[in-house]
C-alpha cells in the first residue's frame, strides 16, 4: 500500500479533495526524498528550495492503470510549484524600469491598480501562465503558491509512477482539475470555476486580501517622487543595497504642486496625441488665463 493511502488528509480549502486511486491531472505532489532522488538524476535545477511542490499536468485518462499495471502515457508531465511571492515579483518587474526600483522593490503608485488586477486574475485562476494554489496547512502546502505552467518536466511513467503516487498530498476537485486542463491545453472555451467572491468571501474582504498582498509585495511611491529619486540616485546608493535604496527614495521631496499639475496636464495632452512641444504651448496658454492662474495658485498654496 502506498504512502498516499496510509496517510489520510483532510483539505481545508475548496480547491482540493483527499486523494484516492490512480494519479489524476491536478494532483499535488510534495517534493519528498524520493522525488528529490528523481530530480537529481534528470532535472537537478528543480532541486532549488523555492520549487516546493509539483502538480501533475498529464490528462487523467492517460494516467489510469490498466492490465499489467501500466498507464496509457509513457511520460508524466509535472509543473513546478513556487511561492506566490515569486509570481508577484515577476509581475512587478514589468513596471520597475530602473535599477533603483528593482533594488528597493519599489514602484510608482500609478501601477498599483494594474498589479491588483493581476492578483485578482491570479487568485481566480484566470491568469494564463499560472494556477493558484491556496495555502492548506493540513495538506502540508504552505505558503500560498502558484503552479508555473511553463516550468514543466517529464518523467518516465514506467519508472516513476509509484514515486509520484507516494508523494501525492492532495487532488484537485473535478472543476478545478478541469480548469487546470483548460489552461494547459489553451482551449477556446472557458471553464467556469468558482471565484473567491461573492460566495466564498465578501467583496470587501476580498478587496482587503488584494490590498494586503499589494502592501506586502512592494513599496509604493508617488510617481513624481519616484522620478526624482531615479534621476538623483548615485552609484554609492545602489552599491549600499536595498535599505539604502529605500531611504534614498523616501528622502526625496516631491516637486512643487504647481509644477506637478503642469506636468500632469502635459502628460494628458501627449496621451491624446499632442506632441511634447505642442503640449507645452497649450499648457502655457492655459496658465495665462487669469481664472486658471488663480486656481493653480490656490492649489499650490494648499498643504
Amino acid at each position: 500500500m502506498c504512502a498516499a493511502e496510509t496517510r489520510p488528509t483532510v483539505p481545508t480549502h475548496w480547491t482540493y479533495k483527499s486523494p484516492e486511486g490512480d494519479l489524476c491531472q491536478g494532483d499535488v505532489l510534495k517534493k519528498t526524498d524520493v522525488i528529490r532522488a528523481v530530480l537529481e538524476q534528470v532535472h537537478p535545477h528543480y532541486l532549488k528550495d523555492d520549487y516546493t511542490h509539483f502538480v501533475v499536468l498529464t490528462q487523467t485518462c492517460d494516467l489510469v492503470r490498466r492490465e499489467g499495471g501500466r498507464c496509457g502515457s509513457r511520460y508524466i508531465t509535472l509543473a513546478a510549484v513556487r511561492p506566490l511571492e515569486v509570481a508577484v515579483r515577476r509581475e512587478l518587474l514589468k513596471y520597475q524600469k530602473s535599477e533603483l526600483e528593482r533594488l528597493a522593490n519599489a514602484s510608482s503608485s500609478r501601477h498599483r491598480a494594474r498589479v491588483g488586477e493581476f492578483l485578482t486574475r491570479l487568485f481566480n485562476n484566470n491568469e494564463r501562465d499560472y494556477f493558484y494554489l491556496h495555502e492548506d496547512v493540513a495538506l502540508g502546502l504552505s505558503p500560498s503558491s502558484c503552479t508555473f505552467l511553463q516550468l514543466s518536466i517529464a518523467v518516465r511513467a514506467a519508472e516513476h509512477y509509484e514515486t509520484c503516487l507516494q508523494s501525492r498530498i492532495a487532488s484537485m476537485t473535478d472543476i478545478f482539475g478541469a480548469k487546470l486542463g483548460w489552461l494547459v491545453g489553451n482551449l477556446y472555451s472557458r471553464v467556469g470555476t468558482e471565484d473567491w467572491t461573492p460566495v466564498r468571501q465578501r467583496p470587501s474582504e476580498f478587496s482587503r486580501r488584494i490590498s494586503t498582498m499589494l502592501e506586502a509585495s512592494c513599496h509604493w511611491v508617488d510617481d513624481e517622487q519616484l522620478k526624482v529619486a531615479v534621476k538623483s540616485v548615485v552609484p554609492a546608493v545602489i552599491a549600499a543595497g536595498k535599505d539604502a535604496a529605500r531611504r534614498h527614495i523616501d528622502g526625496c521631496e516631491l516637486p512643487p504642486r504647481r509644477e506637478r499639475l503642469i506636468r500632469a496636464m502635459e502628460r494628458v495632452l501627449q496621451a491624446e496625441g499632442v506632441d511634447a512641444a505642442g503640449a507645452r504651448k497649450l499648457v502655457a496658454g492655459l496658465k495665462s488665463d487669469p481664472e486658471i492662474a488663480v486656481l493653480i495658485a490656490i492649489l499650490a498654496s494648499q498643504p
